[in-house]
């Protein structure tokens, strides 16, 4: 999300239910964020508004919705409640939770390029946590990332952490969820390409595996200060996570617990079935600081000079995923080109 600047907004100065709207917070591609309080005892809250013009939309409509529902089911330290949701006047869902202060990890890691070992396991430990009961709830987060984990610093009697950002979440095992199942389904790739799974580039059904993935993803860009793969492009960033290693986090740090590192290299396996197979077991080894894998380090990239039966085979895999990506993005792109209308605001062009 971006903060605007002279962005003027008629809902700001406006009451949504027990809600004040004080200013406009900041701004994202599918909606806008606001901060406000309480009218009766002057709690500060959050306010998410679906964008007016996502209104022509029925999916990001539908999505929106079911993605309160999705939160709603979650309570847990170190997930920020659900107040209320409803509708503005003119017809736009909304969802207020509580406001928390603090910063994310983008932002500290902003900063201080790297963050302390011991700190990377505090702050996981309550992720881990809040992911596992979100699991346990039938929902998958799909897009973490350092933007949607906040370090608290407003009350050391609550979690330290905070997991945010459920917007794009799917309810998993659950009769009621196939509404929501139907809305994400598996021909749109959503998420961070940063921190996807190999099986979201290919559009491959996904479970708590998935989450399990971008976690360690996560961890190693807060343990580095890098993400673990660079690409320019989508495509590029797509065939690094399924095809190849990122550099090992020891010949980039020197200071990180071997067991850390191998909790991520664990997290970061290709097939699902290699990783963690639940938060649960994650955070017993962050907590227990042994890795249950053993010692694991990220193997490295095969060298140029290898055989030509499998440079055809890697090329091979590489055109087969390169295709499936385009088909899928093609069809969101058709999708949303159909259904976006033209008055769409200028600053969220490229968005």
């Amino acid at each position: 999300m971006s903060t605007p600047s002279t962005v003027k907004d008629s809902l700001v100065g406006s009451t949504l239910q027990e809600y004040r709207v004080d200013e406009l917070f900041s701004v994202g591609g599918m909606n806008r964020l606001y901060k406000g309080v309480r009218v009766a005892d002057g709690t500060e809250v959050a306010i998410r508004v679906l964008h007016a013009y996502k209104r022509a939309d029925k999916n990001a409509l539908k999505r929106f919705e079911h993605a309160a529902k999705a939160a709603s089911k979650l309570s847990h330290p170190a997930l920020i409640p659900i107040l209320s949701s409803g509708y503005t006047d003119d017809g736009l869902p909304f969802i207020a939770c509580e406001f928390v202060r603090g910063r994310n990890v983008r932002d500290e890691l902003a900063e201080t390029k790297i963050i302390p070992p011991a700190k990377v396991r505090q702050v996981m430990l309550c992720a881990a946590s809040a992911l596992q009961h979100a699991h346990e709830a039938g929902v998958i987060h799909r897009n973490l990332k350092p933007g949607n984990i906040i370090v608290r610093d407003d009350d050391p009697d609550k979690a330290d952490a905070v997991v945010t950002g459920f917007g794009i979440a799917r309810l998993i095992s659950s009769a009621s969820a196939s509404a929501i199942i139907a809305l994400t389904s598996t021909k749109k790739v959503v998420g961070s390409p940063a921190y996807m799974s190999p099986e979201q580039f290919s559009s491959k059904e996904l479970d708590a595996r998935s989450d399990v993935y971008s976690f360690g993803c996560v961890m190693y860009e807060m343990l580095t200060g890098t993400p673990p793969y660079l690409s320019n492009s989508f495509l590029g960033t797509g065939a690094k996570h399924s095809y190849e290693y990122p550099v090992p986090i020891r010949d980039t740090v020197k200071d990180v617990p071997p067991y850390l590192e191998s909790v991520v290299v664990a997290c970061m396996q290709k097939e699902p079935a290699a990783r963690y197979q639940s938060m649960q077991d994650l955070a017993s080894d962050l907590q227990s600081q042994n890795c249950r894998f053993g010692n694991k380090v990220f193997p490295a990239n095969k060298p140029a000079g290898k055989t030509a039966t499998n440079t055809l085979g890697t090329t091979a895999l590489k055109a087969i995923f390169i295709a499936i990506v385009l088909a899928v993005c093609g069809y969101t792109a058709f999708t949303f080109m159909a259904q976006k209308p033209q008055d769409v605001p200028s600053y969220l062009e490229s968005r």
